[in-house]
């Protein structure tokens, strides 16, 4: 992470933080992580009427295995 500029190390490390109760977010909401340094200049209002550039199309269980079933991809979990 040290080629990161020190905002996004900043707000990368507040959002990780495992105990839920100091994590940035958690005592005063979404207000918190927009106020971040991060997003400086970000006009969320405008951001929020915004249309998205692609709303992918809804595909049941049963087509996303159709689809998917030669897909030969192997996870070994340990």
């Amino acid at each position: 992470m040290d080629h990161l500029p020190v905002v996004m190390k900043d707000l990368i490390t507040k959002l990780l933080i495992k105990e839920p109760a100091k994590r940035i977010g958690s005592i005063k909401g979404a207000p918190s992580i927009k106020h971040h340094p991060f997003f400086h200049g970000v006009d969320w209002a405008l951001l929020r009427g915004a249309s998205p550039p692609y709303v992918p199309q809804p595909v049941s269980f049963k087509d996303f295995v159709a689809q998917n079933e030669h897909c030969d991809d192997h996870v070994d979990y340990y």
